[in-house]
C-alpha cells in the first residue's frame, strides 16, 4: 500500500483511463481510492485552453490517474480525446481503454488455447489489430501479468474489487443468471419473423426496430441456441489476445466468425486504435455480447464493472515511475511489499486465463462492413 500526495502539477499524472460511454466511466469512478480537486480549497490542476476534454483526477493504487470522458464511441473520437489528453498531461506512461466489447465465443484458434469466451468475461489486448504492441514497457508488463504470480493476483483481486463494487451498487453490477448468456447459431439472425409487417426484415436489410428489440419481443427460436457450458458457473474468466478496433459495431455472426478466424481475434471494439497512435495502450473490456445481431443491454453494466475491477488490479501491478524531486509516493507499509499474494481458496471462483500468441496477418479486415445483418 502507498500513500500518494497530490502532484505539484499536471506532469505528476502517469496513467490515463479512457472510456467511451458514460456507464463505463461510472464503473471506473468506483475504483478510485481518492479524488483530487473535489473541494474548492483543493489544488486545481486545470487544462490547456485548446483541450476540449473533461477529466476526473485521482488515485488508483499508487498512481495519479486521469479519467478521460469521450463524447461518443469510435476511433476518431478516441484519437481526438487522446491528442488533447497528451497536451494537458504530457507525462502519461500508460493509457487503459476500458469498457465493453463484443466477444468471439469460439475462435477455434491456438492463440486463445481453443478457449470459449462467455458473456461477462474480460479481454485484455496482447495486440490491437492492426496496431501491434510496440512499447517495450507495455509488452513486458503483459508478460508479467501472465506469469504465475501475476496470474494468481489477477484472479484474486479482480473478484475482490468486483465483489466490493457489487456490494456498493448491487442493482447495477450483479451478473445475470447464466441462462441469459445466449449464443445463437451464426446463421440465425435477429429479425422480425414471417408474421411481421416489417418491410426491412422481409427485404433482409437493416431494421432499427428489430435491432432495438429483445429476443423475447422478436420471439427468437430458443432451439437455435448453441449448447455450451463453462467450467464454473461462478466468477469471470480473463483472456489475453488480439482485439480488433473497427469503425462500426460488429453485429454479423457470419462476418465475426470469418474475420476472427482469419485475424486470430478474441474480441471487437471501437476505440483503442485511435488511442494507440498517441499513447502506449492496453485494452481492458468486458464482453457484453457476442458481436452478432442478437444484442441487448442486459450484460452491459455488469461487464463494464468487471472490466473496471480488472483495471484496478492491473494498476496495482503496474510499476510507478519515480518523479524527480517530487517525493509524492511514500511507502506506507513497507512489509506489505514483500508479502506473497494470498492464494485463492478452493471455494473461490477461479478465472481461467487464456494466454495468446501475437500474430500479424489479415490487416485489411477492418475494411469489412461491421453492420451486415
Amino acid at each position: 500500500m502507498y500513500r500518494v500526495a497530490p502532484p505539484k502539477d499536471r506532469r505528476g499524472f502517469d496513467v490515463a483511463i479512457i472510456c467511451a460511454l458514460v456507464f463505463e466511466a461510472h464503473a471506473i469512478e468506483y475504483m478510485f481510492d481518492s479524488f483530487w480537486h473535489e473541494q474548492p480549497e483543493d489544488r486545481q490542476y486545470g487544462k490547456l485552453p485548446e483541450d476540449e476534454n473533461t477529466y476526473r483526477l485521482g488515485v488508483i493504487s499508487n498512481h495519479n490517474v486521469v479519467l478521460t470522458y469521450m463524447p461518443s464511441m469510435g476511433k476518431s473520437f478516441a484519437a481526438s480525446a487522446t491528442s488533447s489528453l497528451g497536451l494537458s498531461f504530457p507525462n502519461i506512461k500508460l493509457a487503459l481503454v476500458v469498457g465493453i466489447c463484443g466477444g468471439v465465443p469460439s475462435s477455434g484458434s491456438s492463440s486463445n488455447g481453443n478457449k470459449e469466451i462467455f458473456l461477462g468475461d474480460i479481454v485484455i489486448s496482447d495486440e490491437i489489430v492492426t496496431v501491434p504492441v510496440s512499447n517495450r514497457e507495455v509488452r513486458t508488463f503483459l508478460h508479467k501479468l501472465k506469469g504465475p504470480r501475476g496470474y494468481n493476483r489477477l484472479i484474486e483481486r479482480s473478484h475482490h474489487h468486483l465483489a466490493d463494487l457489487q456490494k456498493e451498487r448491487r442493482d447495477e453490477y450483479l451478473y445475470p443468471p447464466r441462462q441469459y448468456d445466449r449464443l445463437f447459431e451464426s446463421s440465425y439472425h435477429h429479425t422480425h419473423r414471417r408474421s411481421s409487417n416489417c418491410k426491412a426484415c422481409k427485404e433482409k436489410s437493416f431494421s432499427k426496430t428489430a435491432h432495438d428489440a429483445t429476443c423475447e419481443v422478436l420471439k427468437c427460436n430458443w432451439r437455435r441456441l448453441v449448447n455450451r457450458s463453462r467450467s464454473t458457473t461462478e466468477g469471470i474468466d480473463v483472456h489475453f489476445g488480439r482485439i480488433a478496433s473497427g469503425d462500426k459495431v460488429m453485429k454479423s455472426s457470419i462476418d465475426r466468425n470469418q474475420i476472427a478466424k482469419d485475424a486470430d481475434l478474441i474480441a471487437f471494439e471501437m476505440e483503442s486504435a485511435g488511442v494507440h497512435d498517441n499513447l502506449p495502450c492496453i485494452v481492458v473490456k468486458g464482453v457484453c455480447d457476442y458481436a452478432d445481431s442478437h444484442k441487448d443491454k442486459l450484460w452491459q453494466r455488469c461487464s463494464a464493472g468487471g472490466a473496471a475491477a480488472c483495471t484496478k488490479v492491473l494498476l496495482e501491478q503496474w510499476v510507478s515511475v519515480d518523479q524527480a524531486n517530487d517525493g509524492h509516493r511514500q511507502p506506507e507499509t513497507p512489509s506489505l511489499l514483500t508479502t506473497p499474494p494470498k492464494q485463492p481458496q478452493a471455494s473461490t471462483p477461479i478465472i481461467n486465463t487464456a494466454v495468446t500468441l501475437q500474430h500479424r496477418r489479415n490487416e485489411e479486415f477492418l475494411k469489412a462492413d461491421y453492420c451486415k445483418a
